[in-house]
């Protein structure tokens, strides 16, 4: 794409931007028959659409003088603006970017400079930059609209409404590359001019402030975003209709802000409304459509329905492959929540795939410190982290959290959640000094924004507790559980947050060699995690493990045996190589067998033989 120059020099050929008149359509339709008539193009009269061979193209576009050249070019840019509207409610202007490319390529660099656009080549410019919008060419679609920005100022005015409404577009560009510091105060801006201008109630200022909604969700000030969501959201309701577009437009953001509240129930009650009227009125395969399925999978994942998240991941990333295409950035970010999805049920290997394969893509397109490609080097260490690579888990921990620090606040959550998951690797590589001060750091970010019951802040007292174990400061770790277990039972957190609190309280006790109460916590983790992640999942296959090494530890070795069993036989099923807990499950239930051959009973076997196929029936 050119520069700002160049973009100027582009739209020099925009004389004027005329209405469309019948006469004109008229006329046009008589050239089209004409053409059709002697095959020069091929015309659908009915659908509106005609097409001309390249070849004819290049033949009539080579005859033409200089200012016929121009000419035609003013014409193709006027009846390219004229065709893409301002609200997608169909898929058309994603399909323009060819027709806009070609505008661009064509312009010659002897077109007199001038310092700003005209009204008409300025409105003409933003609706171009929508079109490499809709693509995901975001740094060319902002490039462009600031120009169409500018000259709308420079003639209009700052207040006036055209001004306002390609502000607020650059507000929409800046959150799609989520550049979130400057995203706030852009369309707050937007958000007080339309207000001023328009009116609260207005169409225009709800739509600004919805996008001031969004860039708060970017910025992690998550309950503003949800309170001013929900505020737009029933503005819009009693104004436009609760069937609207736009209306559904803030059911879906709002259900974004719910889901990373751990409001599960209702941002999957939103997305599912969301999702009718969409593929209703705007297509099965629109972009938006295929979006909303693919954040209703994000709200199944974590609401335990994993395996029913994982099928419905697949088929909206293989839906945006077809329809957006490999590179988009909306398909990269799917490649990212299906690959997180994907490790929660045990399925490493293609986990792993998947962000290798949107690495490169994100890495090239929007560039090493981008947030996408950060998050994707965060779920890339993840899987790291569960295949025992902890050293190269930490490389990548470390590279996004500084990544992280750069874009967004101290406290943001994403900066706070990687200090946790950072603090884990440092853990299991014995870093326990620099593990706990980022626990603690985190902690403290958590408690500044939030109630002891939020799930993050319990998150990271799971995390810290977990290292107090590991320093075998069991009692300091039993107090932190039980604080943990008032947490939630106030809290309206689900079963994700249950599970890893009993599977580490059930260890806390084994430490202190309280083994049956241990394995009254194992044998709970095993349900929670069950109705979290699915019932084959890698976590429920680790719980099993360690309820069955307790059961061991406490002379029960026929149901230990059972227990054992069930767990490696459920690691075998699964797509990923040994872990850690895998591994120790096997060595716990060898060591058992080795001591029932030491103590020769022979009755032990038989019996459990008798009852094979037992174990624990997980409910679901």
């Amino acid at each position: 794409m050119k520069d700002p120059v160049g973009i100027r020099q582009a739209f020099n050929c925009i004389r004027s931007l005329p209405e469309t008149t019948e006469t004109e359509d008229g006329e046009n339709t008589d050239a089209l028959a004409l053409l059709d008539s002697v095959s020069l193009v091929e015309c659908d009269f009915k659908s509106g659409v005609f097409s001309m061979h390249p070849l004819q193209h290049d033949w009539a576009k080579f005859r033409l003088t200089c200012s016929q050249a121009k000419w035609a070019r003013w014409s193709a840019g006027v009846a390219l603006a004229h065709s893409i509207e301002w609200h997608r409610l169909n898929d058309l202007r994603r399909h323009l970017l060819p027709h806009i490319d070609a505008f661009f390529s064509s312009s010659s660099n002897d077109e007199p400079n001038v310092a700003y656009l005209t009204a008409d080549q300025s409105r003409v410019a933003a609706k171009f930059a929508l079109v490499y919008q809709d693509n995901g060419r975001y740094t060319t679609a902002q490039l462009i609209l600031q120009e169409s920005l500018d000259g709308l100022q420079n003639s209009l005015g700052e207040h006036d409404p055209e001004t306002l409404r390609s502000l607020n577009n650059v507000a929409v560009i800046l959150e799609k590359k989520r550049e979130h510091s400057q995203a706030a105060e852009i369309p707050l801006r937007a958000w007080e001019g339309r207000k001023s201008m328009l009116g609260e109630a207005h169409k225009d200022t709800l739509e600004s402030l919805g996008n001031y909604a969004l860039s708060l969700h970017g910025l992690g000030q998550f309950a503003d975003a949800e309170r001013l969501q929900r505020q737009c959201l029933e503005a819009r309701e009693q104004t436009l209709g609760s069937d609207s577009a736009a209306s559904i437009d803030s059911v879906a953001h709002l259900a974004l802000t719910l889901l990373v509240r751990s409001v599960n129930e209702e941002a999957i009650e939103l997305l599912t409304r969301a999702l009718g009227w969409r593929s209703e009125n705007l297509g099965l395969n629109h972009p938006d459509t295929i979006q909303t399925r693919a954040n209703l999978a994000l709200g199944l994942r974590d609401s335990g329905k994993v395996e029913e998240a994982a099928k419905l991941g697949r088929d909206s990333l293989n839906m945006l492959r077809q329809v957006l295409g490999d590179t988009h950035q909306d398909t990269l970010v799917g490649m990212i929540d299906l690959a997180t999805t994907l490790q929660r049920l045990g399925y490493g290997t293609q986990a792993e795939k998947l962000i290798t394969e949107a690495r490169a893509s994100l890495t090239q397109c929007s560039g090493p410190t981008n947030l996408n490609t950060l998050d994707n080097l965060a779920t890339l260490a993840s899987i790291h982290t569960r295949q025992n690579r902890y050293k190269d888990a930490e490389v990548l921990y470390r590279q996004v959290l500084s990544g992280y620090e750069k874009k967004l606040n101290k406290n943001h959550i994403y900066v706070l959640r990687i200090k946790i998951n950072l603090g884990g690797v440092l853990r299991r590589l014995e870093q326990w000094d620099e593990a706990e001060n980022l626990y603690q750091s985190a902690l403290a970010g958590f408690l500044a924004n939030h109630q002891p019951g939020h799930s993050d802040v319990i998150h990271c007292k799971l995390n810290l507790a977990t290292l107090l174990r590991y320093k075998d400061r069991y009692d300091k770790a039993k107090s932190l559980y039980e604080d943990i277990e008032e947490s939630l039972q106030v809290s309206r957190l689900g079963d994700e947050h249950k599970a890893l609190w009993s599977y580490g309280f059930a260890f806390c006790l084994k430490g202190l060699g309280q083994y049956a109460e241990a394995a009254k916590k194992a044998r709970q983790a095993v349900e929670f995690f069950a109705k979290a992640h699915g019932p084959h999942s890698s976590a429920v296959m680790d719980s099993l493990g360690s309820l069955a090494n307790l059961l061991y530890l406490q002379k029960k070795y026929d149901e230990a045996r059972l227990i054992f069993k069930q767990a490696l036989d459920g690691y075998s099923s699964l797509d990923e190589s040994p872990t850690l807990a895998s591994t120790v499950c096997r060595q716990q239930f060898e060591a058992m067998c080795c001591e029932m051959e030491k103590l020769d009973n022979s009755s032990w076997p038989r019996k459990a033989e008798a009852t094979e196929g037992g174990g624990i029936r997980i409910s679901t």
